[in-house]
């Protein structure tokens, strides 16, 4: 029975590892205009730079990766407590910034 659960346990853990790794490697859009201050995601969706109070505490979830200029990519992460997905977080080049959805 105990051979049983540790199974279970591994293959629910090797699992939830797979899908985080998917997660992390998936081009999910572009970053544009100077500065990088657009983010358009494969979906159509526009993201601007805003300056809105937030802190890197507000990091959620990884969603993906958007490409950039000289063949880099940066990681989008969720917001908290943002279920409308209204906010991202993009970590790039040793800072994080913020962009709001001007479309949907």
């Amino acid at each position: 029975m105990k051979k049983q659960i540790v199974t279970y346990v591994l293959i629910v853990a090797i699992v939830l590892v797979l899908v985080f790794l998917w997660n992390t490697n998936r081009i999910i859009g572009k970053m544009s205009g100077p500065e990088n201050e657009y983010v358009v995601f494969n979906n159509g969706t526009t993201y601007a730079l805003c300056d809105d109070h937030h802190s890197f505490r507000d990091k959620g979830w990884i969603l993906g990766r958007v490409s950039a200029a000289y063949n880099t990519s940066y990681y989008v992460f969720s917001v908290r407590g943002d279920s409308d997905r209204e906010y991202i977080y993009i970590a790039a080049m040793g800072k994080g910034e913020f962009y709001k959805r001007t479309n949907s």
